[in-house]
């Protein structure tokens, strides 16, 4: 209630410089922790072995993309471990997650035994960069300075690690040309792919709807690129049924909504996207797509912004729809295609189907192992 009035009473320029404070003081505790960081050399460790860091245990895409790529690796013979930076090790909520989550706090030692060690977003690059392993690599899955409002010094922080003494790897194209230009980094390029064990059609969790479309809205609420606001003012007066999946936020008393999820496990996703008739999602900052393709595979068409990594397997008018407007009026013209025309949401789902069995994840993993058995 308190942090809900500051937000309301406190204009977000003045919260941001105040909050510079501490992120100024974070920035010099780690210099004084990097001039004092021990040097010692990598220890002898089993070629086969990879850790990733992962910034949160909470329900993410990023840290999805991490347990699909360990838990493949382990399967086929890799020694596997991931470590937490906010040093919790609940990762149940991505199905059958076997690797081994370890908190980050004060597991140094278990973490330099791995020959290659990972780092999966720009608060664990700052951690890779005190660890003496073999081998460090950093996994960019999105430009990370987009995240914060400008003025941020956290802009600063998260720019940094782009000029970091890594290899680079990223899921999505537009990112390995990104690092390049900007920072002159070459990077191995590893897409992403559906996990059509995890998502595929399943029993709605209820009927869909003979007289109407059921539309999803899916993101975060609290995190301004989502654009939430904005897919809710998009389906407002719409004839369609509206559920909602956040997991951080809820929609505002205005909005209206049939029904509303909160913090959804992975495996109970399928359902919700199987229920539904089409997602709109409308982010403006992504890596790589990850809902928009999990809704092809459970049977339903995206509507989607334009925006940097869609193009790794959305093409617009053949599988999905996509919007480069963020005009409410524009993109309301566009969902009323999939709302109001069976023949054309027909033939996206056809196509929608071809491109889930073309997205397998079984190409990833052979890049994946040719990158870690390659020095």
């Amino acid at each position: 209630m308190l942090s809900l009035l500051y937000r309301k009473l406190v204009p977000e320029t003045i919260r941001t410089q105040i909050r510079n404070l501490q992120y100024i003081f974070h920035d010099f505790l780690f210099c004084i922790k990097k001039a004092f960081n021990p040097k010692t050399n990598p220890k002898k460790t089993f070629k086969k072995s990879v850790c990733y860091i992962i910034p949160t245990t909470n329900i993410t895409g990023g840290v999805a993309v991490v347990c699909e790529h360990l838990n493949r690796l382990q399967k086929i013979g890799y020694k596997c471990l991931i470590a937490s930076t906010d040093n919790k090790t609940d990762l149940s909520w991505f199905p059958n997650q076997a690797v081994k989550v370890i908190p980050l706090s004060n597991n140094r030692e278990s973490i330099e035994k791995y020959h290659t060690v990972v780092a999966t977003g720009w608060i664990t690059a700052y951690e890779l960069l005190l660890l003496n392993v073999k081998r460090k690599i950093y996994f960019v899955q999105s430009d990370e300075t987009r995240f914060y409002p400008m003025g941020s010094y956290l802009k600063h922080r998260v720019k940094k690690t782009y000029f970091f003494p890594f290899e680079f790897m990223t899921e999505a194209k537009w990112i390995q040309a990104w690092l390049k230009k900007e920072f002159n980094k070459n990077s191995f390029y590893v897409p992403n792919g559906i996990n059509t064990k995890i998502f595929y059609p399943d029993t709605p969790l209820e009927p869909k709807l003979k007289n109407k479309k059921r539309v999803l809205l899916e993101g975060a609420i609290n995190l301004p690129f989502k654009n939430m606001a904005l897919a809710f003012s998009v389906v407002k007066g719409l004839d369609c049924e509206v559920w909602c999946v956040s997991y951080d936020g809820h929609p505002d008393p205005s909005w209206h909504c049939d029904r509303f999820f909160e913090k959804v496990p992975m495996q109970k996703m399928r359902q919700i996207y199987s229920s539904c008739d089409i997602l709109l999602k409308l982010s403006t900052v992504e890596g790589f797509f990850g809902p928009p393709l999990e809704m092809m595979a459970c049977g339903g068409i995206p509507l989607v912004l334009k925006v940097t990594g869609y193009d790794e397997y959305i093409i617009n008018n053949y599988n999905a729809l996509v919007t480069e407007s963020a005009n409410i009026q524009s993109i309301q013209e566009k969902l009323k295609i999939l709302l109001n025309n069976k023949v054309a949401y027909s033939n996206l789902l056809t196509n929608a189907q071809k491109t889930v069995k073309n997205m397998t994840w079984n190409k990833s993993i052979k890049l994946l192992t040719s990158i870690y058995g390659s020095k």
